[in-house]
């Protein structure tokens, strides 16, 4: 099971140890429900949020989207290319998965268009070009070739989770869909 913010964990439950608690419970249920067991990952994307995760008891680590570290210290950029958001995000799983000693799966920013939650007095609104098949495959082949080159980081599924399937006012989606017609 994926929690989406560990900071919010932190806030509902009022400690570290309150979490931990509520784990430990949350898997005792499911075993004796019949389950083998349960792995608790926990959204990270900073020092601080892995040092909530691991005291909180986290199984694993992974993300949600990373987009606004494909857009940082860009900020005269309205518009910059996918494949930037791309290279930042390898660099990111790298850096994310050296802090802890936890497996960590990474995650997969698709895509992110800022304009439709944007005030429309909003001169520049930060996002991404060039999203396509193409560029999707090539997020994921990089996201397999981090695995591979980190087997001993990531979990021994060798997850990855992308993000997102239908986040259609983000322009990130991945909906499955059947062609028609010719």
């Amino acid at each position: 099971i994926t929690f989406f913010s560990i900071s919010a964990l932190a806030q509902t439950f009022g400690s570290t140890q309150n979490i931990n608690k509520a784990f430990a419970q949350f898997k005792s249920m499911a075993q004796k429900e019949g389950l083998k067991g349960v792995s608790i990952a926990v959204s990270v994307s900073n020092t601080e949020s892995i040092a909530l995760a691991n005291a909180s008891g986290a199984d694993v680590l992974t993300g949600y989207n990373y987009h606004s570290d494909g857009l940082r210290n860009k900020k005269n950029l309205e518009v910059l290319p996918i494949d930037s958001m791309q290279v930042k995000e390898v660099a990111l799983w790298n850096q994310l998965a050296m802090q802890s000693d936890k497996a960590y799966i990474p995650a997969v920013t698709l895509n992110w268009d800022q304009r439709p939650w944007d005030n429309p007095d909003v001169k520049k609104s930060p996002r991404f070009s060039g999203f396509s098949g193409q560029s999707v495959s090539q997020s994921v082949v990089n996201s397999r070739r981090w695995i591979k080159a980190n087997a001993s980081k990531t979990t021994t599924e060798k997850i990855v989770l992308l993000y997102a399937w239908n986040e259609y006012g983000e322009g990130a989606w991945l909906t499955p869909t059947k062609k028609m017609g010719n």
